[in-house]
């Protein structure tokens, strides 16, 4: 045996007694350049019990695009997935173990829930969000969990300002509204205020005093009047569903106008109706479009792209198109350009306009539900369903936008 025979065994000795002691794959720990995931809740809550950080689950499902945006642009951020070790993790899908979905009234996806010893909700919140806007929800469901761990209130609600608008020369009235339901269109027919709350219709007088009550179908969210009778718009109006003609005497349908074109579509975005200059307008609210139709059959006949989205209601002054947003109640000229607004502290649903000397606006507010401790549906504001009345005691020209 040569020297260099020997020397090329002792070194393959070498190495064969060095891979050795490395450890199995079986043994190596998780890659760390990604959010650890545990095979399920329970394996979850254990590891809880022995370390003290909280549990957070994803719920998702096989087809929510949503869902595995999140996954992409967020969950592999490096500094996401760092704040990640400060929970345990586990993926709730509801194509998999839709009882778990149910169990946690899971109705939008993506949602992050963090939980308590006993499966208490500590913070949850749903939606798409990039890194920036994920993490500081993160830390907020660390915040509570260390106040939940402390035995201290964790999900006590955010204040709010008293008045719905800070504004000066606006003048407000405050009126007990008809029911505890989403609002769903104020209009003005004669002496009466009719206002209507999901599934009923009510006639009131200025002070919101209830005259009478019809039934009205559940998805409609805004009506409005052509000074005989009332026009009630469902949501899935942007879908090909129908407008009902509503005779205010008995409540009864009168006919139901159809926009055939809105049924190639699937989204339902109406947000807002009002009878302009012998036609119809529909706001179609995400986009912020007032489509014009004609009365009769439906058909659309101009649309108008506002300089703004995610609008809520509309109604008209003579001159602007009027709608509500989640800060402020804002007027569109026949370009689309706001002209006008009125700042408001709490997010607008439905939107009237009474012509006065200054004008008025009637408005009520979007509730804001959240999920109690054992994750039930609540309505967190309004503590009670208002009716406000805004009166404008300066000319809106002076105001700016």
């Amino acid at each position: 045996m040569t020297h260099r025979t020997r020397f090329a065994i002792a070194i393959q000795t070498v190495l064969v007694v060095f891979l050795s002691a490395l450890p199995s794959p079986a043994q190596e720990e998780p890659p760390a350049d990604g959010i650890h995931w545990c095979a399920s809740l329970d394996e979850a809550r254990e590891l809880s019990k022995q370390d003290g950080k909280p549990v957070i689950a994803f719920f998702t499902f096989n087809t929510c695009v949503w869902c595995h945006k999140l996954e992409q642009d967020t969950f592999t951020d490096a500094s996401v997935i760092e704040l990640s070790r400060r929970f345990h993790w586990v993926t709730i899908n509801r194509d998999v173990t839709p009882e778990l979905c149910e169990r946690f009234n899971m109705s939008a996806y993506p949602t992050l829930l963090t939980f308590g010893d006993d499966l208490e909700k500590v913070h949850r919140f749903s939606g798409y969000a990039l890194p920036d806007a994920f993490k500081p929800k993160l830390l907020d469901a660390l915040r509570r969990y260390d106040l939940y761990k402390a035995g201290k209130e964790w999900d006590d609600p955010e204040s709010r300002p008293n008045r719905i608008t800070d504004d000066e020369h606006i003048a407000i009235e405050s009126f007990k509204a008809p029911s505890e339901e989403v609002p769903a269109g104020i209009a003005f027919l004669g002496d009466s205020m009719w206002v209507a709350q999901m599934g009923s219709l009510f006639e009131c007088d200025l002070q919101v005093k209830v005259k009478r009550t019809f039934p009205l179908d559940g998805s409609v969210l805004d009506i409005c009047t052509d000074g005989t009778n009332l026009y009630a718009m469902t949501s899935g109006w942007t879908a090909g569903q129908p407008i009902y003609v509503i005779d205010p005497t008995t409540g009864q349908t009168l006919r139901s106008i159809v926009t055939e074109a809105n049924k190639a579509n699937k989204s339902y975005g109406a947000k807002g109706i009002e009878f302009i200059n012998g036609n119809l307008c529909v706001l179609e609210g995400m986009n912020g479009i007032i489509h014009t139709i004609d009365p009769q059959d439906g058909v659309i006949t101009r649309t108008l792209k506002t300089q703004d989205n995610w609008l809520t209601g509309l109604a008209w002054d003579g001159e602007h198109y009027i709608c509500g947003s989640k800060d402020r109640l804002s007027f569109y000229d026949d370009n689309g350009t706001r002209v006008k607004s009125i700042a408001v502290n709490y997010p607008l649903r439905s939107v009237g306009w009474r012509k006065t000397d200054g004008g008025e606006a009637y408005v009520m507010e979007q509730p804001i539900f959240d999920y109690g401790k054992q994750n039930e549906r609540i309505r967190l504001w309004p503590t009670e369903m208002r009716v406000y009345r805004l009166s404008i005691d300066e000319p809106l020209e002076r105001r700016i936008p």
